[in-house]
């Protein structure tokens, strides 16, 4: 078992296991507020601290990251084309609260909600 653990660290290119791709589809597929660390982990049936190591070793992020990603994403769609109040786009996106949504928001798209709409808007 020992020899097992040790080659998996040595070949982190090794291809995901199927729980982790399936659990990674889960990401990508889910709606904005229903995916949650815990679920995945029960779904794949691996302790949660396993899951989210693996998950960082083979897709180079955390489980949280690419929720949160994910989340940021189906949001920006929604400031582009709507004309929402952040508070709702927020809450819609499963942002805890308007700041925390723009805080997300503004790290990974590096402006923020207003300025993205505005210029969604003006082109």
């Amino acid at each position: 078992m020992i020899a097992a653990v040790a080659a998996e660290r040595r070949n982190p290119a090794a291809p995901a296991p199927a729980w982790l791709c399936e659990a990674r589809e889960a990401i990508e597929r889910g709606s904005s507020g229903s995916v949650r660390t815990a679920a995945l982990s029960r779904r794949a049936r691996v302790h949660p601290v396993y899951l989210a190591r693996t998950f960082r070793r083979h897709y180079g992020c955390s489980v949280g990251a690419l929720i949160r990603r994910r989340r940021v994403i189906a949001a920006a769609r929604l400031v582009a084309d709507s004309g929402a109040t952040l508070v709702d786009i927020a809450y819609e996106a499963g942002f805890s609260d308007q700041a925390h949504f723009c805080r997300e928001f503004r790290l990974l798209a590096g402006t923020t909600p207003l300025a993205f709409r505005r210029l969604a808007h003006a082109g």
